[in-house]
């Protein structure tokens, strides 16, 4: 018993140092990447990336797709989004969503399901930007059915974090009246001036004609 006990004890000494390995790993790439050494930061990401590292697919993901330290290659961008959002990064979900619904230099054809699958995998994490792209989605009938009511929903989700767009959009349905809000034009000034505070032109824009 007491060496199966001090074999376990070993076991877990190895995985906490092997963790704090690659934690300091992840650690040492980052800081070649806010260093501008983008290149030995891409080599890093993708070693640790293809080790299973989620955070790092994430970045390596974002490098290929920007062309920071490779070679713009979004078909490589998709392959490592994939890898991170297959495990629960909602950035790179949220990515993914984005290759499908735009299909850069027609890396994959496009596809507004796909698209929206991926957007909602990262909405449900509480990721602002996929929570504003499936309530546009529910708007305008891309992907999903015409729905105002769910669209408001989501853009109320993206609003409380903060996200401009959303807070103004979630304005222009209380000045509307729409999306089961009833027409309430002191909350859509209220929204409206914070995504305008959150730099929001057409926010604005639009509470100067509200005056």
């Amino acid at each position: 018993m007491l060496k199966f006990c001090n074999l376990v004890l070993a076991t877990m000494l190895t995985l906490g140092l092997s963790v704090a390995y690659a934690a300091d790993k992840v650690d040492a790439a980052v800081a070649q990447y806010d260093a501008g050494n983008h290149t030995a930061a891409y080599q890093s990401f993708k070693a640790l990336a293809d080790g299973g590292d989620a955070f790092a697919a994430s970045y390596v993901g974002h490098m290929a797709y920007e062309g920071l330290g490779t070679a713009v290659n979004y078909k490589t961008a998709l392959q490592y989004f994939r890898k991170a959002a297959d495990q629960g990064d909602a950035y790179s979900q949220h990515n993914v969503g984005d290759i499908y619904y735009y299909a850069p230099n027609d890396v994959v054809r496009i596809d507004y399901d796909k698209a929206l699958e991926w957007y909602r995998k990262a909405a449900e994490q509480g990721y602002a930007e996929a929570q504003y792209q499936v309530a546009e989605a529910y708007q305008i009938g891309l992907g999903a059915p015409l729905d105002k009511v769910q669209s408001v929903k989501w853009y109320r989700k993206a609003a409380d974090q903060g996200h401009a767009a959303s807070q103004y959009l979630l304005g222009l349905h209380y000045l509307k009246g729409v999306g089961g809000l009833s027409q309430d034009k002191a909350k859509a000034v209220e929204w409206m001036e914070k995504a305008a505070a959150n730099g929001n032109e057409r926010a604005k824009s639009r509470l100067q004609q509200l005056k």
